[in-house]
């Protein structure tokens, strides 16, 4: 704070200031070419650049990222289709550096395949294929299936799995804590790209109980990733590198979701599990157990009243420390008089912030270290104001 008040001294001296600037552009195109054919075209442009500044340090570029897709839908009565390309690139330049220059390009084409086919009454069937490939990364072959099967009005399930993948950046999690500095470029030489193959599957059940006085859904997921070639940065002297894990990430859990509705009060409720382990850990920063809550009352055109509650198990920071686990709590209140709506927000009103467990500043004051981000870490946050309607 002494920093930024201009008031610095050798043992406050150290500021993070940030610029960054933001343009983007999109178009679309679509053009019925009869009652069961449509050719669809879409582009995006996005310029983003960023000047990170720290006493010592520098860290400003930019880049630019465009997105070019065209389709062509056929639609029958029981199988629709989707044939298409895209084109992607990602170019970055790095500005002014002095010892480590990450500037990279990148250029992705790929063509797929997607089929609907409902072959019975109550099947349908998803399938696609999809093509890419990276200039820096070579091919990726990538099938996708699903099956969704209607048992009842009341009982419905999905399965399906496929495959993916992801182009390794320096633009990590990990890399931002440090702020770039002495973060090495990726060596695209001899390095592999992210693959995953996944599978889940879920069942719906819709009913009414107590009399039909109430409506019930439920939703039961399971699921199953695995990840090969995981990104991870290693400290190596006073660098930091870009490897490929040596092992494979695996991730499986499941969720389960519940919903219940009496005249004008609606309860939502989830529980999650997500067990996330490489080499035997649990990865760094993923809770295994979440709660969420959520309880309404809306009145149409009249009151919007509603409580949300959110639970968040012990998770490991990087260096393997247990964090506690936490909840937070939110109040909102909404009344709408015609096309006039007054609205009163309670975020976090429990003001539960990482600062609560731990300090988030390592000294010395002059040359810092920050640590994980595993809370919120604003607190409690009130806001209210007026909605209207033209």
């Amino acid at each position: 704070m002494d920093a930024i008040d201009n008031n610095t001294s050798p043992e406050h001296n150290f500021f993070e200031e940030n610029k960054t600037q933001r343009y983007a552009s999109q178009l679309t195109y679509s053009n019925d070419i009869s009652e069961d054919k449509t050719l669809t075209f879409k582009n995006s442009i996005s310029y983003f650049k960023r000047d990170l500044s720290l006493p010592t340090f520098q860290f400003d570029g930019s880049q630019i990222a465009t997105f070019t897709e065209g389709t062509y839908n056929l639609y029958k009565d029981k199988s629709d289709w989707v044939f298409g390309g895209n084109i992607i690139t990602e170019n970055f330049k790095e500005d002014k550096p002095i010892n480590i220059d990450r500037t990279y390009n990148q250029f992705t084409f790929g063509g797929f395949a997607q089929n609907n086919w409902k072959f019975t009454e109550n099947m349908t069937l998803e399938s696609g294929l999809r093509a890419d490939y990276n200039n820096n990364y070579g091919t990726f072959v990538l099938p996708r299936l699903s099956l969704f099967i209607k048992y009842n009005d009341a009982v419905s399930s999905r399965i399906g799995g496929g495959l993916g993948y992801k182009i390794p950046t320096i633009f990590t999690e990990d890399a931002e804590l440090r702020s770039y500095q002495n973060v090495m470029p990726i060596n695209v030489i001899d390095f592999k790209a992210e693959t995953s193959i996944g599978f889940n599957a879920d069942v719906n059940y819709k009913t009414r109980i107590f009399n039909d006085n109430i409506s019930m859904s439920f939703n039961q997921l399971v699921f199953y990733t695995q990840l090969k070639n995981s990104l991870l940065l290693q400290q190596t002297g006073i660098n930091y590198e870009f490897v490929n894990a040596t092992s494979t990430l695996n991730s499986y859990g499941a969720e389960t979701n519940l919903k219940f509705k009496y005249r004008d009060f609606i309860l939502f409720t989830n529980y999650a599990y997500n067990n996330v382990e490489l080499n035997d850990t649990q990865k760094a920063l993923t809770p295994k157990h979440s709660i969420g809550s959520v309880l309404m009352y809306e009145v149409h055109d009249k009151w919007r009243i509603g409580y949300e509650a959110y639970y968040k198990s012990s998770q490991l920071r990087n260096d393997l420390t247990a964090t506690p686990n936490y909840w937070t709590m939110g109040f909102m209140v909404m009344r709408t008089f015609g096309k006039v709506s007054l609205y009163t927000n309670f975020e976090n009103f429990t003001d539960t912030k990482q600062q609560n467990y731990q300090s988030m500043v390592k000294p010395p004051h002059n040359n810092p270290t920050f640590t994980d981000i595993w809370a919120p870490t604003d607190g409690f946050v009130f806001n209210t104001g007026i909605l209207i309607k033209l």
